[in-house]
């Protein structure tokens, strides 16, 4: 469905919780979360920002 796939790239690409809730019209996080699917490759990315860095 389009709402959802739209509101998952948005949310992918960085947009904001309250700018995905303006954008969607949801009043509460709870409501959006239905349709946020994130990839698990944006979970890895995400995931990796935890990764301790190496300098060098």
């Amino acid at each position: 469905e389009f709402r959802h796939s739209a509101l998952t790239h948005l949310g992918e690409a960085g947009t904001s919780l309250l700018m995905l809730m303006a954008k969607s019209r949801h009043k509460k996080p709870e409501n959006l979360r239905r349709y946020f699917k994130p990839s698990p490759d944006a979970i890895a990315e995400i995931t990796s920002l935890l990764a301790p860095r190496t300098s060098g």
